[in-house]
């Protein structure tokens, strides 16, 4: 980057920062990086959240593929599983509707994991 679109930038974008000084100009730095780091967890908790669904359908897939069941099956497990975490934890009954147990996405995920392992 140039020298000079750098300062354009920040006498452009950044002029209230810059007219601060001292411990002003602390606080708001601080202030600024704390709130960027809130706006990182979030994204962060979300895709943790993400990952966990992802892989709560991939054992189950795997698990209906050694018992050699049909994969429609995976549909009837789901709505069993939904109506006893409404019983049991029903604040976490959303992560539970997100796991996609649908006969494609079954046959999808199986294909993944053979894939794995004729690789291995």
């Amino acid at each position: 980057m140039k020298e000079f679109n750098i300062k354009r930038h920040y006498s452009t974008k950044h002029a209230k920062l810059h007219s601060l000084t001292g411990q002003l100009r602390t606080e708001k730095i601080q202030k600024l990086t704390a709130n960027l780091e809130k706006q990182q967890q979030m994204f962060h908790k979300q895709r943790a959240q993400l990952d966990d669904v992802e892989k709560a359908s991939f054992i189950l897939s795997s698990k209906l593929a050694k018992a050699l069941k049909p994969f429609a099956e995976g549909e009837f497990i789901k709505e069993c599983m939904l109506e006893v975490f409404c019983i049991l934890c029903p604040e976490k009954k959303n992560e539970f509707e997100k796991i996609s147990l649908s006969r494609r996405t079954v046959v999808r995920r199986i294909e993944i994991i053979a894939n794995d392992i004729k690789e291995h």
